[in-house]
Formats: C-alpha cells, sequence, structure tokens
C-alpha cells in the first residue's frame, strides 16, 4: 500500500468545481487505503470515472491494477486507462503501455502505440520505451585502413580518418572527413656558446661612490575621505507569498521517511538546489511530506507537473 500512496497523489491540470470533486475524493480514498479498505477506495472514483472525469478515471484504473489479489482486476484497469487516455491524459497513456508491454504481439503493439502518444506530449519516460523498441540506439562506425593501399612516402605525415555516426537506421553512411595533421618540424640546431669571448668582451665593472643614509622621515598618512551617507533605501516590494503546498508523500510509517527523501532527491538531482522538504505527523499516526516553501497556486501547479515528469508523485494543498 505504501508503494501505491505516492502514485495516488498524482492529480492533473484541473480547474474550479472539478478540481474540488477530485481533490476531496483523494483525501477520501487515503483515508480508507488507510483503513486498508480496498472495496470503498475504488467505489469513491467510480462516479467521477462514470462522469468521464480523465484524472478519476487514471486513478481508478491504477486503484484496479496495483491493489492486492482480491481486488486487483486487470481488465478493469486497461479499461479506464484506455479511457483516460483517449482524454488525453499522457501518464495513463504511459501506464497503460506499462500494463499491456511484454504480452501477446497485440497486446504489445498497443503499448507501443501508447507509449508513442504519451512521448508526443512530453513524457520522457514513454519516449524511453519507443526508442527501446525501435531499436533507435546510436551507432558509431570506424573507418579502417586499407592493407592493400600503395605505402607512403618517409615523409608522410599520417592522417587521423573519422566517420560520423548514422543516428537514424537506414540512412546512407555519412561523409568521411580527414584532418591532415602537420609533418614534424626537424630539431633546432644546438648554439655554442664561448665563455672566452664573452669574458674579453664584457666591460669592467663600475665603481659606486656608496652615500650615507638619509634619515627617512615618516610620512603623515592622509585623512581618509569623508564617507557619503549611505543612500536612503529605496520601496523593495515584497515579493508574492504563496497560499500553496506541495504534497509529495503520506507515509504511514515514519521509518519511511529517510528512504523516500533519498529516493526524491536522487529523482531530482538537477534541481537540489532550489528543492528542500518538510513533514509532520498529525493525529491520525501519517507522516504528510510536503516541499519545504509555499508557493502561489499557478507555480505550484506548475512546478507538480514538472516533478510528475521525474516520477514523483504530487498534490498541490492549500
Amino acid at each position: 500500500m505504501i508503494r501505491l500512496l505516492p502514485a495516488l497523489l498524482v492529480l492533473g491540470a484541473l480547474t474550479g468545481a472539478q478540481a474540488r470533486d477530485v481533490a476531496e475524493t483523494q483525501v477520501q480514498v487515503l483515508e480508507a487505503l488507510a483503513r486498508q479498505d480496498w472495496a470503498e477506495a475504488q467505489s469513491l472514483w467510480q462516479p467521477l470515472a462514470d462522469a468521464r472525469e480523465p484524472e478519476a478515471e487514471y486513478q481508478l484504473g491504477l486503484l484496479l491494477a496495483t491493489a492486492p489479489a482480491p481486488y486487483r482486476n486487470r481488465a478493469g484497469a486497461r479499461d479506464f486507462l484506455t479511457r483516460a487516455a483517449d482524454h488525453g491524459h499522457r501518464e495513463a497513456s504511459y501506464r497503460l503501455g506499462l500494463l499491456l508491454a511484454g504480452n501477446d504481439p497485440a497486446e504489445e503493439a498497443e503499448a507501443l502505440s501508447r507509449f508513442k502518444s504519451a512521448a508526443a506530449g512530453g513524457h520522457g519516460l514513454a519516449a524511453s520505451e519507443v526508442a527501446r523498441r525501435e531499436g533507435k540506439s546510436p551507432s558509431f562506425r570506424f573507418a579502417l585502413p586499407d592493407p592493400n593501399a600503395p605505402r607512403p612516402p618517409d615523409n608522410w605525415a599520417p592522417q587521423v580518418v573519422t566517420r560520423a555516426p548514422d543516428p537514424v537506421p537506414g540512412r546512407p553512411d555519412a561523409v568521411v572527413r580527414t584532418f591532415p595533421m602537420p609533418a614534424p618540424k626537424p630539431p633546432a640546431p644546438a648554439v655554442t656558446v664561448d665563455h672566452t669571448a664573452l669574458a674579453e668582451a664584457a666591460p669592467p665593472p663600475v665603481r659606486k661612490s656608496v652615500a650615507p643614509p638619509i634619515p627617512e622621515t615618516p610620512a603623515r598618512s592622509p585623512e581618509p575621505p569623508p564617507v557619503a551617507p549611505p543612500p536612503a533605501p529605496s520601496a523593495v516590494k515584497p515579493a508574492p507569498v504563496g497560499d500553496s503546498r506541495i504534497r509529495v508523500a503520506a507515509l504511514r510509517d515514519a521509518s519511511s521517511l529517510k528512504p523516500f527523501e533519498r529516493d526524491f532527491f536522487r529523482k531530482t538531482a538537477d534541481w537540489r538546489d532550489g528543492l528542500s522538504l518538510t513533514h509532520d505527523t498529525g493525529a491520525d499516526g501519517w507522516t504528510r511530506v510536503y516541499l519545504g516553501k509555499l508557493l502561489p497556486a499557478p507555480e505550484a501547479q506548475s512546478l507538480c507537473r514538472a516533478l510528475k515528469e521525474r516520477q514523483v508523485d504530487c498534490v498541490v494543498v492549500r
């Protein structure tokens, strides 16, 4: 169940009453899962999913696909994930591809189609699945010397021959470019120095009279220039304070906090300087993990969508 909870925290880009319905249902689903009541959790999503709400269809399909054996329903999961994907839900397309992948050829073909649909919408993991299945890994070819070619003259400098890689299967061979290396330069002639002639040509040393030292008068240190008063501080407009937080996990066991933080910072390694985590444990015993700052609602929604691309599930709360 702990593995499933972060995935259930994903909320799509919703607005108005529709977003409130999904958010309220999400809270009720988490409470049902805390009681291990999988049947109630599925029934809570059912009305919104029947009303063709894409996020509810996705959440119900994900719940049916990952629930324990008595409540798991692969056919139902496929049905609701398909409906959400057909409504433009990229994550649903990706999850549907994972559900169908590795089975019979017909389902494998549909899985590839779903991965392509999610990748076209900017889903990075789906694009990786498409590239892996279509064998689009870069290939490298190297030009080898011809053993039957005539031998070059002794003063000829070798050439470095490179061939550009062919990143697209079926593309004609790339053009071979040669870069000639300069021929080695002959060593510079040795220089012989006649020290006897230099000694004879050198003029005799000149003696200089040494005057007694003149006592130095300590110079007066100049007075420091007057310091101008600091300019009056200009009115600085305070940065806008947000009213929304991003929750990235709800953990039943507080001992899972450290492993979750390590996994979070691994997935967001290139953002680590700008992200921090806070957590609190409620009266119900659940430990909830949040990003460490408040954000305006639009900025919080945008950041949450970016986290989903890194497979970090999240929900925007106030």
